[in-house]
């Protein structure tokens, strides 16, 4: 499937898939592949090749908007180190939300 929005177009899976399989299984040249298929470049075909060889098909898959949740710990936090973690983090919310205030031309605290 091929969803095209206002700046490039972004293929599914099953699209890529076919793409990869043509050039590995099928004996295709990467050329006749991205002409076949109109895919705009060689590189991206080449990239799909890549992660499908290293990954598999999961590889195919469209990462964009997934977050990394980060590192995991390797140990949980403690009652007090959450509430530590929490107070830092409403801390600079207050921070910023001051900033904002004062670059809007508000008062800080109301009278």
């Amino acid at each position: 499937m091929i969803k095209q929005n206002k700046h490039r177009k972004t293929y599914g899976k099953d699209f890529k898939l076919m793409a990869v399989r043509m050039k590995l299984e099928g004996g295709y040249s990467n050329k006749a592949v991205v002409e076949t298929l109109g895919i705009p470049c060689l590189r991206m075909l080449k990239r799909w090749v890549s992660k499908y060889r290293k990954y598999g098909e999961g590889g195919l898959e469209e990462q964009r908007g997934k977050m990394s949740a980060g590192r995991p710990r390797k140990r949980p936090l403690t009652a007090p180190e959450e509430m530590h973690k929490r107070i830092r983090r409403l801390e600079m919310e207050n921070q910023v939300l001051k900033k904002l205030l004062e670059l809007t031309g508000r008062d800080v605290l109301p009278r």
